[in-house]
């Protein structure tokens, strides 16, 4: 799956709000994918969640809200959290990175002029919870797996 970088942030803390009820069908459907395990390729412009994104540009390659500067954004996730768009990662490993990597003030300063966040539908101390929580179901869920073999 093409995953924009601060999506990394968005999909443990998505609670089924959205900017649209298509947009936020889709966007289950993505998070679901994403915390069962698959393969992502980071990006820094519109990925497979924004594909279905009513504030898309026509020709797909821009958000036209882009008031928190999505792209900046996206760069400077990238670069704090050490990962590459040239790479393919496994998202349950992906989950793990980001967890050691992201702190308070590197969400903060990502996620300030995001809507999302200034309605208080997200925050540090949530993604925190929701990201171990994801991590520790997603080992359970591959130790079962392991188990039943």
């Amino acid at each position: 799956m093409r995953l924009r970088v601060h999506h990394l942030l968005c999909v443990p803390l998505f609670t089924g709000h959205g900017y649209s009820e298509a947009f936020t069908k889709h966007m289950t459907e993505k998070v679901c994918q994403l915390k069962q395990g698959c393969e992502v390729h980071l990006t820094t412009g519109p990925d497979e969640i924004c594909s279905a994104c009513p504030n898309l540009s026509a020709d797909g390659h821009s958000c036209m809200l882009d008031t928190d500067h999505v792209k900046t954004k996206d760069e400077q996730l990238l670069s704090l959290l050490g990962l590459q768009t040239v790479k393919a990662y496994d998202s349950s490993k992906l989950w793990e990175m980001v967890k050691e990597r992201m702190k308070r003030e590197d969400f903060e300063a990502s996620c300030k002029n995001c809507e999302w966040y200034k309605m208080g539908l997200c925050g540090y101390e949530a993604y925190s919870r929701n990201i171990q929580q994801l991590i520790k179901n997603r080992r359970n869920e591959t130790y079962s797996a392991e188990n039943a073999k």
